[in-house]
């Protein structure tokens, strides 16, 4: 979990140097630490003084994708986000993935120079960096709340529930299904007897295990 929280200030002009722009933006300055009050004085000056006809102040929080075991331990894992303050996280289910997104709201994208033009005094600028340094606090905050939750989850020495005999029984077949397609695909099998609707019968399926 190093994904942190940034405050960037950057420069969008598609004239600018190739080694300096990604997606048409040259970053001024990146930084996963708040500013301290020198800081931000250099930076300001910086701002005021660059030449460019767009910049903006953006801050970023923590964000973190997990590809879980199963859809229990992903619900776990999503109230243990939520109740840490990233509410805005949420499940992806895929065909051979669930991967859960832990995320909030706290992001922060503000125009500075618009047209090459500031938009904003000295001091508005500073209220802005006093801003994001809270965002920082809160962010950090928050990391250690969720990693504090999550604690209980990542006990390696928790045991899991058993599994009842239907989850064994269909575990037992989906495993077999798979061992099917790859040997299918693979060009191992060259008969293989289908039902009608195109599935394939438990005679199959005793063929496969009788390969191993």
């Amino acid at each position: 979990m190093n994904i942190l929280s940034i405050i960037i200030f950057y420069v969008i002009n598609e004239f600018l140097d190739e080694k300096l722009v990604k997606k048409n933006c040259q970053w001024i300055y990146v930084s996963h630490d708040p500013l301290s009050e020198d800081d931000i004085e250099n930076f300001i000056d910086r701002i005021i003084n660059h030449k460019s006809p767009e910049i903006s102040i953006k801050f970023e929080p923590f964000i973190l994708h997990v590809c879980c075991r199963n859809l229990d331990a992903a619900k776990l894992m999503l109230e243990k986000a939520v109740a840490s303050g990233y509410r805005n996280s949420g499940l992806s289910l895929g065909s051979s993935k669930i991967i859960l997104a832990v995320r909030s709201t706290q992001n922060l994208e503000i125009p500075i120079v618009v047209g090459g033009n500031l938009l904003v005094d000295k001091k508005y600028l500073r209220c802005i960096c006093g801003l994001v340094g809270e965002k920082f606090s809160e962010n950090f905050e928050r990391i250690d709340r969720f990693l504090t939750n999550i604690e209980s989850c990542l006990d390696l020495n928790t045991q899991e529930r058993p599994k009842s005999k239907k989850e064994l029984k269909a575990l037992e077949r989906l495993n077999k299904k798979l061992m099917y397609d790859k040997l299918k695909s693979n060009g191992v099998l060259t008969r293989l007897d289908e039902k009608e609707s195109g599935h394939e019968s438990d005679n199959s399926f005793e063929e496969i295990e009788n390969l191993f």
